[in-house]
């Protein structure tokens, strides 16, 4: 049987009070978002969607994506979400009915990884993932990061044209260590120069 995408629409997290980081976003048909830190509230949802997105690329490369591979973006969503470990920030795109989607970003060494991104399928080509990527962008920014990058699978088309539309061009910057989260895969990576 087909594993279904799992529904999120009555969930309500609430927004977080100004000054906590969240960023109000609406206009040029985005929906009236907020954009704000993720908190243990929210670690269900962004598992949940993790999970769907993984379950997706996996019945087409079963190969590369592994349970193993899983447990470890879970792992690091846990620990960056739940203990403020490892360096990761995710943010979550909340509307009026709740939470729509996140971003995770780490940092390496003066640049950003985009390390994660979704969006609920019922509110997928509306803005909202373009609007999680313009905030990673200026959180990187923020922390004088020369780039931030995405490795995004061949396979993922919504992907690539999420980072280009966003202004980031294709290339490889030097990801040594990088190439290990996906080594079984054919990868793209989107670069964006923060210092030009």
């Amino acid at each position: 049987s087909r594993r279904e995408t799992p529904r999120h629409d009555a969930l309500d997290f609430g927004w977080p009070a100004g000054g906590s980081g969240a960023e109000l976003i609406s206009g040029g048909g985005v929906p009236k978002l907020r954009i704000a830190p993720a908190t243990p509230a929210h670690l269900p949802v962004i598992l949940d969607l993790t999970r769907a997105t993984f379950e997706s690329h996996r019945a087409r490369n079963p190969r590369a994506f592994s349970k193993r591979l899983l447990q470890k973006i879970e792992k690091t969503h846990r620990r960056g979400i739940e203990h403020s470990r490892n360096g990761a920030s995710t943010f979550t795109a909340s509307g009026e009915d709740g939470m729509l989607g996140y971003i995770t970003v780490k940092p390496y060494a003066g640049l950003m990884l985009i390390y994660d991104i979704s969006v609920l399928p019922r509110a997928r080509q509306s803005g909202i993932g373009r609007a999680l990527v313009d905030h990673a962008v200026s959180h990187a920014r923020d922390r004088s990061c020369e780039m931030i990058f995405a490795a995004v699978w061949d396979a993922n088309s919504e992907s690539h044209g999420l980072f280009v539309k966003a202004g980031f061009t294709p290339g490889r910057p030097t990801l040594g260590r990088f190439t290990r989260f996906f080594p079984k895969l054919r990868n793209t990576s989107y670069v964006l120069n923060l210092k030009a």
